[in-house]
């Protein structure tokens, strides 16, 4: 996995350079929350790495509620926060 990208490889062997918005531990698990290139789509996924391999790991879909809840709320304040940036900055520019 590189910094800040991810390429995700399917069941047919396609291979999808993502962008990683930001990474989540939740109970002992690591969660990645990225954008799919061309798209709007916001997806996420456990992330488990491969000890034998730096840098290098597996997705698997999130099945439980719970972390499903978690991870939507921390990309809502995550997107908050961005708004808000984005609003100093436009008062800053302003002056």
């Amino acid at each position: 996995m590189e910094d800040k990208q991810l390429i995700i490889t399917d069941e047919k062997g396609n291979e999808q350079l993502c962008e990683i918005i930001f990474t989540m531990d939740i109970e002992d698990r690591s969660y990645v929350i990225f954008t799919v290139p061309d798209s709007d789509e916001v997806s996420a996924a456990e992330y488990i790495p491969n000890p034998s391999k730096e840098g290098e790991g597996t997705f698997k879909d999130i099945e439980d509620d719970y972390v499903w809840e978690q991870l939507e709320d921390a990309l809502e304040s995550y997107q908050q926060e961005l708004d808000e940036e984005d609003d100093e900055d436009d008062d800053d520019t302003e002056n």
